[in-house]
């Protein structure tokens, strides 16, 4: 399953990352030519700082260049994986290149809840700002998801009805593979049924 991109996200990464790239080349220029050597310094410095967990979370710094890859022209996707005969697994990722890098995954019968709700925009100046985004809650107890992490964000934030559309999807893509998902409360909130035994 396609999971979608905001063009505006894509738009402002490639803006900051071009901005990066450009400075963080032209100051060891300026420093073997002994050019505004101090802010030179200091910029390799904080960009220093700023790429280090990332990349130390990567794994390499090439696996690093490859997700940042990926998020600007990746194509995203979701998709379910047999682990083992009782256990199904759904796994998010992007392919570049031919190649498939998977970034999440996470034990269908580990999701808690899917929903999608605005984001902090709308939050902060009490109106609909059209950042409406999936999200999924999960069982942090189950061995094969990752330990503290309690919510996954599915899709970017964009219009009610976009969202809603991708919502309604991405719930049947779980039914299908074997997620025990039921209606909640609200048409935009559903629960697992492992959830409601608990």
């Amino acid at each position: 399953m396609t999971i979608p991109k905001s063009p505006q996200d894509v738009i402002i990464q490639s803006v900051i990352t071009a901005v990066i790239v450009f400075f963080a080349g032209l100051a060891p220029v300026n420093v073997f030519n002994r050019v505004a050597v101090i802010p030179s310094l200091f910029w390799l410095a904080l960009i220093t700082m700023i790429l280090w967990t990332p990349i130390r979370q990567a794994g390499s710094f090439r696996r690093f260049l490859a997700d940042c890859l990926g998020e600007l022209i990746g194509r995203h996707f979701a998709e379910v994986v047999s682990v083992s005969t009782q256990v199904n697994e759904v796994r998010f990722g992007y392919e570049l290149f031919g190649h498939r890098f998977i970034k999440q995954s996470i034990a269908i019968n580990g999701i808690e809840s899917i929903h999608w709700s605005t984001g902090q925009a709308s939050s902060m100046t009490g109106r609909d700002m059209n950042d409406w985004s999936v999200y999924m809650y999960l069982d942090r107890d189950n061995p094969v998801n990752k330990p503290n992490r309690h919510f996954y964000t599915v899709s970017p934030a964009r219009r009610k009805g976009i969202t809603e559309a991708f919502g309604l999807s991405f719930v049947a893509f779980l039914r299908a593979a074997g997620a025990q998902l039921s209606d909640g409360e609200t048409n935009n909130y559903f629960v697992s049924s492992n959830t409601e035994a608990k």
